[in-house]
């Protein structure tokens, strides 16, 4: 009965391990673990202002820009958006542009190609000479942000991608006790899947404290926090009570037969038969013993 029971629980932990991978995969491959509605930026007088029409949403390895040319520089682009423009924005390294319609621009950039590019931008004005001061530090942060930016992508994504792995396979180990019903497997699949939560979690901490400042940040305005950061620390959450759950199970439920207790209790039910067979030994009479 212990063992039907324990059964039943270890399957509630394979269900959560597979909302916590489905989370972390949208994490690796979507683009809104950070959004912002405004874009604001500043003037070679340090002066900032609002760009109507452009929102951002930023992923951990790349960023995307929506334009609306209905209002961006004033409608001056309004029904624009076409082939000529497409090609046009994605001729740029790292850069990729989309129309969805005639006045929606979406463009993307991988963060690693646009720092390495920022990067040998900011080498050619250093080697010139020929700028001033201002414009040279406004090249530096914005290689910074951008550069920071990565890095924290990349650090998020090594992380995650571990976690991934280990989920997938405390999920495993989980459905395998649940056939099994032993106990060293269940507590294996149980620290597995709270190392597989723990690093979920961490990748999405790590990231937000790695990010830029926000002095030399992608975009000056405030950035909200996106649907798959939550979705990422909320499945690595997940992953720790399943872990646990499956910590549970195995020490209430299933077996060690290699145990002197589990062999006891397995071999205790022939014990009766030895007991009657010696209720109906008698003792050879005199006669008999010679």
């Amino acid at each position: 009965m212990a063992r039907t029971r324990t059964s039943g629980i270890i399957w509630i932990s394979v269900v959560l391990l597979a909302v916590a991978i489905t989370t972390s995969t949208l994490g690796l491959f979507m683009e809104s673990w950070r959004v912002s509605d405004e874009f604001v930026e500043k003037d070679y007088d340090g002066e900032e202002s609002e760009v109507e029409g452009v929102s951002f949403s930023s992923g951990l390895n790349n960023l995307v820009m929506t334009y609306d040319f209905s209002e961006f520089a004033d409608g001056y682009y309004e029904d624009q958006c076409d082939d000529d423009l497409e090609d046009s924005a994605s001729e740029q390294r790292g850069q990729n542009a989309e129309c969805i319609d005639d006045n929606t621009l979406i463009l993307t950039m991988e963060l690693s190609d646009r720092c390495e590019l920022l990067e040998e931008n900011y080498d050619d004005i250093i080697d010139d000479g020929d700028y001033s001061s201002e414009y040279e530090e406004e090249t530096k942060d914005e290689r910074d942000g951008v550069c920071q930016s990565e890095s924290a992508g990349t650090t998020g994504t090594i992380l995650l991608w571990i976690g991934f792995g280990t989920a997938i396979t405390s999920m495993i180990i989980c459905v395998i006790s649940a056939f099994v019903a032993h106990s060293g497997v269940r507590l294996s699949g149980g620290f597995v899947g709270i190392t597989s939560g723990l690093l979920m979690c961490a990748s999405t901490i790590l990231w937000l404290i790695l990010l830029p400042d926000e002095k030399i940040d992608l975009n000056q305005g405030e950035w909200d926090l996106g649907v798959n950061f939550i979705l990422t620390l909320v499945g690595g959450f997940l992953a720790v009570v399943a872990g646990v759950i499956a910590l549970v199970a195995g020490r209430k439920g299933g077996g060690n037969f290699n145990s002197p207790m589990q062999q006891q209790q397995y071999f205790q039910p022939q014990q009766p038969l030895y007991q009657d067979q010696t209720q109906y030994y008698q003792k050879p009479d005199p006669y008999q013993q010679w």
